[in-house]
This record gives C-alpha cells, sequence and structure tokens, in this order.
C-alpha cells in the first residue's frame, strides 16, 4: 500500500507509528515501531468490500485519514485490499483445514479411554451435543481406524 503515498504521506505515516519523537527507535520501524504499527491498526485493513473495480470500497487503516490521501490513492488503497482479500480468505481456509489434519492425527494417538475422556471433556453434559463437532466425529471416526 506504501507505493501510492507521496513522500510528504509517508512521512506522515511514519509520524503516526512513532507520534513521540526520539522514543523507541526513533524510526517507528524498529521492535518497538513494529509493535505500535500493529497496535494503532496500520497494518490492519477493512473488511468491506464490494467487488466493483471502477469503484471500490474499504475501510482504511487506522490513522490513514490523516494522511491527507486523494480520492485516487483512497481507490488504488481499496483496490488493493480487494484483490488481497480474496488471497488471504483462501489462505485461512488452507490453515483451517491443516489444523483439522493436525487435530485429527492428534486423536489417533490417543487410546480408547483417552478419546472417551476427550468426548467427555468437550461435552460435558452427555447429549447435549453441544460439545465441538469436531471432537466426537475424530473420536469415533478415528476409533473405527484402528
Amino acid at each position: 500500500m506504501v507505493k501510492v503515498l507521496t513522500d510528504d504521506q509517508k512521512k506522515r505515516l511514519k509520524e503516526i507509528k512513532d507520534p513521540i519523537p526520539g522514543s523507541g527507535s526513533g524510526s517507528g520501524t524498529g521492535s518497538s515501531g513494529s509493535g505500535s504499527a500493529s497496535s494503532s491498526g496500520v497494518s490492519a485493513l477493512g473488511t468491506h468490500f464490494v467487488a466493483d473495480k471502477d469503484n471500490p470500497k474499504g475501510v482504511l487503516p487506522a490513522k490513514w485519514k490523516e494522511l491527507g490521501l486523494t480520492d485516487v490513492q483512497k481507490k488504488d488503497i481499496y483496490t488493493i485490499q480487494a484483490d488481497y482479500k480474496s488471497k488471504i480468505e483462501d489462505l485461512e481456509s488452507q490453515v483451517k483445514k491443516l489444523k483439522d489434519e493436525e487435530y485429527e492425527k492428534m486423536v489417533k494417538v490417543l487410546t480408547d479411554d483417552q478419546k472417551k475422556r476427550l468426548k467427555e471433556i468437550k461435552d460435558p453434559i452427555p447429549g447435549s451435543g453441544s460439545g465441538s463437532g469436531s471432537a466426537s466425529g475424530s473420536a469415533s471416526s478415528s476409533t473405527s481406524d484402528k
């Protein structure tokens, strides 16, 4: 996103990241600077998008309104956000799948008694069905895999 900013706007962004001159590393990019960038929301992207390439909509990261962005820059940023949104969603889906696979493999290591106990821990009220579906599903499917 920084590629669409002017030098003055980059300078202002740096000031926003590290508002107290001389604090931390002073550059806003050191370890304390990266923490402040994250906590100030500079790296957080908006989540409201419209799939209209001619008029993309989004939400500017926190404090970016203070940079005096032009309408063209805002449009470019919103387009970038929209492009990355689908990529991020795809990666999040892959991470979820990997976590599910990991959990199933971990459950396969357990004895039948441990699987039963895990199900009790995850669903303490018998017959309530309020526990995690993956735990009960994994435990029963894992038992039959042995």
